[in-house]
């Protein structure tokens, strides 16, 4: 029986929750800023409104979007390691973060509307991708620990909005340009985790033909 203590100090874990945190400390941001950002690229109250309005009625959408990364995850080729659709789910949810903070960067107000889709698939492709993430690659009985313990350093990672808040109502004078290209940055650097996965997986591939090789050649013999 693998101790949860081992699994909480593992790579694997560590990287996954690093990953998970950023990615929902921009998920949080996105929400915290996005009035402020639409004020600064218009001085039209209406259109403000109409652009919240827009961004309210595409959060409806992930009720249907939510079908995209669980097709996904349920897809496995014959061809492929067992991790196959997960590492691609992941490499999917970072890059769909990214592109939510690049959107944000450009000072466009139509272009938002693509934030906005955006920021929907990445809700969706996030938690579908955490669940399925930890239900596989660790042990099912300590499923629940390992899950509820990644949300809640995720949840205390979140508490980092308040200094930059601070910094916007401060030095920033409101521009969020600068906090989002500081996240840009931490979003980059936690991609290592799908490529981490693929290089666990590759290692694996090579350990499971090796084995099979010696199994053969034992049989060979005999």
């Amino acid at each position: 029986r693998i101790s949860l203590f081992s699994i909480i100090r593992g790579p694997k874990f560590i990287i996954h929750t690093c990953f998970v945190s950023i990615t929902t400390l921009r998920s949080f941001l996105f929400t915290g800023t996005i009035n402020t950002l639409l004020k600064r690229l218009t001085d039209n109250e209406r259109k403000v409104d109409f652009y919240l309005t827009i961004l309210g009625l595409i959060q409806f959408t992930g009720i249907v979007l939510a079908f995209v990364p669980g097709f996904l995850l349920d897809w496995s080729p014959a061809d492929r390691h067992r991790n196959f659709s997960i590492i691609i789910s992941f490499v999917l949810t970072g890059l769909i973060s990214i592109l939510v903070t690049v959107g944000l960067l450009i000072p466009v107000l139509k272009l938002q509307i693509f934030s906005f889709l955006l920021y929907a698939f990445l809700r969706s492709f996030l938690y579908s991708s955490h669940g399925s993430f930890i239900m596989k690659e660790f042990p099912l009985y300590h499923a629940g620990a390992l899950n509820g313990l990644s949300l809640l350093v995720s949840a205390v990672v979140s508490l980092f909005q308040i200094p930059m808040f601070a910094l916007l109502d401060g030095p920033y004078n409101g521009d969020p340009t600068w906090v989002n290209v500081g996240l840009l940055v931490v979003q980059i650097l936690v991609m290592v985790h799908p490529v981490y996965l693929w290089k666990c997986s590759k290692n694996e591939d090579k350990s499971s033909n090796n084995t099979l090789k010696i199994m053969d050649y034992g049989d060979t013999k005999l």
